[in-house]
């Protein structure tokens, strides 16, 4: 041993046989009753009843100190060995000390060996010893006292002494917490009564403030009404990208909005414009606020408190996010109520609130960054909180908030029976004939450019109000439905209204569009979502020269003022603040400027911005030849490419090439150039170009090749764009891949159902692709995928059922009768119904609420010889009776893995385990069974 080392070193029990000479085993157990017990009593060698004289106590000191100094090896040092003798006189004299300390200051120690031998060194007084031994001997001293407490353990009555000492324990601590919880409430009770109160008041407003929403395109006699979220929303569906199915197939997730929400603690929301993030934000707060519906089901959310931060809205006098803090955010988010002093920073530290933060994307580029920095503070600061972040989808990178374990999805554009459902409860809050909506429907699902347009919220209520308004005339694109939408909020409506001259103002069509494009210009160029109302009016002051026959009718706050009430396309939600109904108009409004001034050099330099994406994107489909060829060559050109990050380069190609069909006229150079530069990313090479690709959505089908031309990995990455960005219009060309006899591809083809139309798709892409390979892994989400793929007749080996209803009837399985490999996800599913006949399936993979769903109702599983276990789960000891023919089982996705109940499994051979898994009862499995560390 180095002779610096000082401290003895023993394992724990070693000097059990030894001190158990020092304690009497005769005992009474009454000895351990409430009364105090000194240690005297309990030993062999103190008192008149001692049957060890003091030889014999040296005698048992010295076997001690030998067994410690042995136990130090050959390098032990010569002090301790030639100090043995002092060593153990010196703790037989400390041991006479025992006989003025009680069993009761050895609990009041909590059996702590260093305290109890502090106690012992201090009561037994001044030994002599060497200075070179002293270190030595507090060690030994320590290591005795850890053996002696032990033993006492062992001793009759101890147990129930120990108990005594536990209630005992149990009672002072529940005095002292009630003494302690008087004492708080006596000293805070008004301060809790306020925070009652105002939460009470709070919630009241915010489900009453926030339970609105906008119906685009509504008749003008209907404007006025507030439309309640209760008798208008619709659930949208959110895509969670793709988890890692059997084989490693990649599985997609589609969730309804309301499980994203009430089910993850942080969310980030991707929409693009107009697809209902804002009215999301809004039912999440109305939800929480009225504490029912959802959130009764829901244990964490009960007492919580929602603030909902619309970046766009916040108070001027807050230029940046980084400005609000615990104490602002009642005022941040629209609430004229004070609040209590310190109120905020209780619920936050409490972990009771739910904060929303709409619209990243409306915070200037150049201010990201801080609004990154604030959410970093305040998640570090205030843990434990819920929240959802909304932004538009190329806003902010993929990872931005990964680091805080945001769990990220994107919401999807509405499927066929959602734009029907939103159709029908457009017309119904509208009060229009039910039978006009059910028309409209079915011309949208006629034709293909509808079918694509009415698939976002915003655009689908414009088709509504134009098709109410023009008798059954529908627009032909997305240009025309704009400019359709613009006209009939900007002049048809004083029409509709019987009005004539509006504000003593007289205002021209051609006119009120110039001037609205302007400050939509002027509001795209400072980056500015919303501005106050003298804004405005200083703004009109400065271009009304321009049309001196609106200026000798009005000053600038009139011609304001009658842009927001009668254009339709201005609005003012608050007092002192003005905006575009919504920004897709301002956006559009923005790109028909570029012809009335010359503003092209800005739009260039901001190209690589993602907020001037949409007025990049509608100024090439907009406005005359010759702009739209200035600007494409400004962006075809590759020297501008190398001046952009990768991701805005790859961006801005796309979107020039997704926007291909509404170039009305082009120079036949320009088409050539377009080609080629479609030569170069379609078919896509890698995964991020397929990533990117399927951002387009289905404008870019035309622009694909024929497969037949492609090689085996461009199909994969087709597959892999085509079943991302979904859509029924692709379902031909993914028709076409599923005829190739490619693992990859079918990977992709049998994982993305969700995305497409029911019927069709399973008619189209997956019956061939499992006629031909029936032994590939077919994923489902729903009860009617369930049911087609049951219903089909077709021989499916393997199943992937991805449960994404609180409901889900799985006796359909009992009609698979090819089935080999099924897995089961269900851990949102509150009911899981097996059937009572299971097919005979081999290999099995459950998470942990599949699992405790087929042990409840006693499903046999004799067939299984292989099991996974998905995710964290937690096995009874009874699983192996569910399983008894397993010979191999796998742990996956898991951080800790118990296999004590694998016991149990008979015939088993095999265990895989993760890399980075905590592995306990390991020595539970038999002498056979491998263990077998994978990367899961």
């Amino acid at each position: 041993m180095d002779a610096g080392i000082t401290e003895l070193r023993l394992a724990k029990g070693v000097l059990v046989p030894i001190v158990r000479k020092l304690v009497s085993t005769s005992v009474p157990p009454a000895a351990y009753g409430n009364k105090p017990v000194r240690l005297r009593s309990l030993s062999t060698f103190l008192g008149q009843e001692g049957r060890l004289s003091s030889a014999q106590v040296e005698k048992v000191c010295k076997e001690i100190v030998a067994k410690a100094v042995a136990a130090q090896g050959r390098g032990g040092s010569p002090a301790l060995v030639e100090g043995q003798d002092a060593l153990a006189a010196a703790l037989a004299v400390r041991l006479h000390a025992l006989g003025d300390l009680t069993i009761d200051e050895a609990f009041a120690y909590d059996m702590n060996e260093t305290r109890f031998a502090r106690r012992l060194w201090d009561a037994g007084g001044h030994v002599e010893l060497p200075d070179r031994l002293e270190p030595w001997f507090e060690s030994l001293a320590v290591l005795v006292c850890r053996d002696l407490l032990a033993h006492f353990t062992t001793l009759p009555g101890f147990e129930a002494r120990a108990h005594i000492e536990t209630v005992s324990r149990v009672s002072h601590l529940q005095n002292g917490v009630h003494a302690l919880t008087e004492e708080l409430r006596a000293t805070r009770r008004t301060e809790a009564g306020d925070d009652i109160d105002f939460e009470e008041r709070y919630a009241n407003w915010a489900a009453k403030w926030f339970n609105r929403i906008q119906i685009m395109g509504l008749p003008a006699e209907f404007e006025q009404k507030i439309w309640q979220l209760d008798t208008a929303y619709l659930t949208l569906e959110a895509d969670a990208g793709y988890a890692t199915g059997p084989g490693g197939a990649p599985i997609g997730r589609l969730q309804d909005t309301a499980t994203v929400l009430l089910g993850n603690e942080r969310v980030l929301l991707r929409g693009a414009a107009g697809s209902g993030k804002t009215t999301l934000a809004h039912w999440l707060v109305v939800t929480v606020a009225r504490q029912q519906e959802l959130t009764l089901e829901k244990e964490e959310f009960k007492a919580k408190v929602p603030f909902l931060l619309q970046l766009r809205k916040l108070p001027k006098k807050w230029s940046t996010i980084q400005l609000i803090g615990p104490e602002q955010l009642v005022e941040a988010v629209g609430c004229r109520m004070p609040a209590p002093a310190g109120w905020a920073d209780r619920l936050l530290r409490g972990g009771r609130a739910i904060v929303v933060v709409d619209g990243v994307d409306e915070v200037p580029q150049a201010e990201r960054a801080a609004a990154r920095e604030w959410l970093d503070q305040m998640l570090t600061t205030y843990p434990g909180n819920r929240w959802l972040v909304t932004t538009r989808p190329s806003a902010v990178p993929v990872d931005w908030l990964e680091a805080h374990d945001f769990a990220e999805f994107s919401l999807t554009r509405m499927r066929r029976e959602n734009v029907a459902l939103f159709v029908r409860r457009w017309h119904e809050a509208a009060g229009v004939d039910a039978r006009q909506g059910e028309e409209l429907i079915a011309a949208i699902h006629s034709t293909p450019q509808l079918s694509q347009l009415a698939k976002d919220p915003l655009l689908c209520g414009l088709l509504c109000a134009l098709y109410e308004r023009r008798q059954g005339t529908l627009p032909s694109g997305r240009r025309q439905l704009y400019d359709d939408a613009l006209k009939m909020l900007l002049v048809e409506r004083d029409r509709w209204r019987k009005v004539s001259r509006a504000e003593d103002i007289d205002l021209p069509e051609e006119a009120a569009f110039a001037m609205l494009q302007h400050i939509a210009w002027h509001m795209v160029e400072e980056e500015l979502p919303e501005i106050s109302a003298e804004h405005a009016v200083d703004f009109f002051r400065d271009i009304l020269p321009r049309y001196p026959a609106v200026a000798e009718q009005g000053t600038p706050q009139q011609v304001l003022r009658h842009l927001l009430n009668r254009s339709g396309v201005l609005r003012a939600p608050e007092h002192n603040r003005v905006e575009f109904i919504h920004r897709t108009f301002q956006d559009y409004l923005a790109a028909l400027a570029l012809g009335r001034n010359k503003r092209m050099k800005r739009l260039k330099e901001q190209a690589h911005n993602d907020v001037w994406e949409d007025v990049l994107r509608m100024a090439l489909v907009t406005g005359d030849q010759s702009r739209r060829e200035e600007l494409l060559t400004y962006l075809l050109e590759e020297e501008n490419h190398q001046l952009w990050s990768k991701a805005a380069s790859l961006r801005i190609t796309l979107l020039v090439l997704s926007s291909i069909d509404g170039y009305i006229e082009l120079e036949p150079e320009f088409h050539r150039r377009i080609e080629a530069l479609r030569r170069q990313l379609i078919p896509p090479q890698t995964e991020e170009e397929a990533l990117a690709l399927a951002q387009c959505g289905p404008m870019v089908l035309r622009l694909l090749p024929d497969p037949r031309t492609c090689t085996a990995d461009e199909r994969e990455y087709l597959a892999s764009a085509l079943s991302r960005a979904g859509g029924d219009e692709a379902i031909p060309y993914l028709g076409k891949l599923a005829s190739f006899e490619e693992s990859p591809v079918d990977s992709w083809l049998l994982s993305s159902w969700f995305r497409f139309d029911t019927a069709e798709y399973f008619r189209e892409v997956i019956s061939p692709v499992v006629a031909r390979s029936p032994e590939r892994a077919v994923a489902v989400q729903s009860a009617v995928e369930l049911a087609t793929v049951t219903g089909s007749g077709l021989e499916v080996r393997s199943l992937y059922v991805a449960v994404t209803e609180s409901h889900m009837d799985l006796s359909g399985l009992s009609r698979c009768i090819s089935l080999e490999r099924l897995s089961v996800v269900a851990d949102r599913c509150e009911d899981l119904v097996w059937p009572a006949d299971m097919p005979a399936v081999e290999e099995l993979s459950a998470d942990h609420t599949a699992l405790m769903s087929l042990i409840a109702r006693n499903i046999p599983l004799g067939t299984v010889t292989a099991v996974a276990f998905l995710g964290e789960v937690t096995l009874p000891m009874e699983t192996g009776f569910l399983l008894p023919r397993v010979r191999s089982t796998d742990f996956r996705n898991c951080r800790r893995v118990d296999l004590r109940p694998l016991a149990r499994f008979a015939d088993l051979v095999r265990v895989g385990v993760p890399l980075d898994a905590t592995i306990e009862g390991q020595d539970a499995l038999a002498d056979r069974v491998e263990l077998v560390v994978t990367a899961f």
